[in-house]
């Protein structure tokens, strides 16, 4: 191998020590890597390539061939370019992109949340400020309790907050005024198989569970029956309940969402 007195400080050698040494040798030490002359007596053919020094230097490569009279490989005559700067800033380059990319995804993601058909357009102050607090609660996993004369909106403010948060399961809501009070824990709770006459023989699920991982909405709370009252403090504190019939808990993971009406 012969060289010049750039390669000195490229590849942190002495010139006298590079003249005459083996590119195979020299590659198996680490000087540089890979060797471009390797791959030229590999493929015959002249190559390019980003060529890495042991001193950390980054070099653009490019090994062409030279014959002699008899079309025989005569020399390999290899000329570098120091492109460690370029290098590395195309590193930089590529890790502001891909941050860049993850920003992107974030903002689309963002916007696809604003413009999902939950979203509610506000003109009065008032109104963006339950906005901007429903925007922060579902961002929780609290309880909340909606209230407000009938008709301003409740059911469509709890999907809000619903499709806003990052639960994945459903959106469940029942009406606790419109549900016969024998019916409304069975609704809720579900029940074992033939738990009563004119049960299910293969049981049911109830909303609580239906809930799960997802968003459960009492409508007209107030109407609720005293005695189902405590087993919805159970369910709202240790997120447990029961079926009819049954006499282990099951346990289940919701937001509660609670309407009432003011008159």
């Amino acid at each position: 191998m012969y060289a010049n007195d750039s390669t000195e400080y490229w590849f942190d050698m002495k010139r006298e020590e590079i003249i005459g040494s083996s590119v195979f040798d020299l590659e198996k030490k680490g000087v540089f890597v890979p060797s471009i002359t390797r791959k030229v007596l590999e493929t015959e053919k002249k190559q390019t390539l980003i060529q890495t020094t042991r001193n950390g230097k980054k070099l653009l490569v490019t090994g062409n061939i030279i014959y002699d009279d008899h079309d025989q490989i005569k020399y390999i005559a290899c000329y570098s370019q120091d492109v460690t700067e370029l290098e590395e800033l195309k590193a930089y380059v590529k890790k502001v992109e891909g941050e860049l990319n993850s920003i992107k995804k974030e903002l689309v993601e963002l916007q696809l949340k604003k413009t999902t058909p939950s979203s509610i357009i506000a003109k009065s102050e008032k109104m963006k400020n339950v906005l901007r607090t429903i925007d922060k609660v579902a961002e929780t996993d609290a309880t909340v309790l909606l209230t407000g004369e009938s008709g301003v909106g409740k059911t469509i403010l709890a999907e809000h907050i619903h499709k806003t948060s990052k639960r994945e399961g459903k959106f469940v809501s029942i009406n606790c005024g419109s549900i016969p009070e024998s019916l409304l824990e069975s609704e809720l709770f579900g029940y074992t198989p033939g738990a009563f006459t004119e049960a299910n023989p293969k049981g049911k699920k109830g909303l609580v569970e239906e809930a799960h991982d997802g968003t459960l909405f009492l409508d007209e709370i107030g109407e609720m029956p005293f005695s189902l009252q405590s087993k919805l403090l159970t369910l709202i504190q240790e997120k447990k309940f029961y079926r009819i019939g049954e006499t282990e808990a099951k346990t289940v993971n919701f937001r509660l969402s609670r309407q009432q009406i003011e008159i």
